[in-house]
């Protein structure tokens, strides 16, 4: 349980720095942003891998995506802050429609999120003996 609240921290203060690097000194500090995030993948199926994403052991990337999305939504708690998730529970969403969403609330930034997967990426990575 430690180990995902370290994580939910991490993604938390990258964000937050991300979004305060890309508004640069333009923005005022009155000045509300709007920051639209779009957890890759979803759907209620489990044999498509269009709704799946990558897959690692027994974690799907639609659950991973989400769940970090949801962390971030407590970005909220910043004065000033919006943060719009394009879906809040594992359902199937259009390229389209999250264009859309983002569109309809005046988003500033949109932050697409997706992970790779890789089963071997640890025995198979090259070493310095090769």
């Amino acid at each position: 349980m430690e180990k995902k609240r370290l994580w939910r921290r991490y993604f938390i203060g990258l964000f937050f720095c991300f979004a305060l690097f890309l508004m640069g000194h333009q923005t005022e500090a009155k000045q509300n942003i709007t920051v639209v995030i779009d957890p890759g993948h979803g759907g209620s199926g489990v044999d498509n891998e269009a709704e799946l994403g990558a897959i690692y052991h027994d974690k799907y990337e639609k659950e991973m995506t989400l769940e970090i999305a949801k962390a971030m939504k407590e970005l909220e708690q910043y004065s000033n802050l919006t943060v719009v998730l394009t879906r809040e529970e594992d359902r199937g969403i259009s390229l389209e429609e999250r264009a859309q969403i983002a569109a309809q609330v005046g988003g500033d930034i949109l932050i697409s999120l997706h992970l790779n997967a890789s089963l071997g990426h640890v025995t198979d990575a090259p070493t310095s003996d090769s």
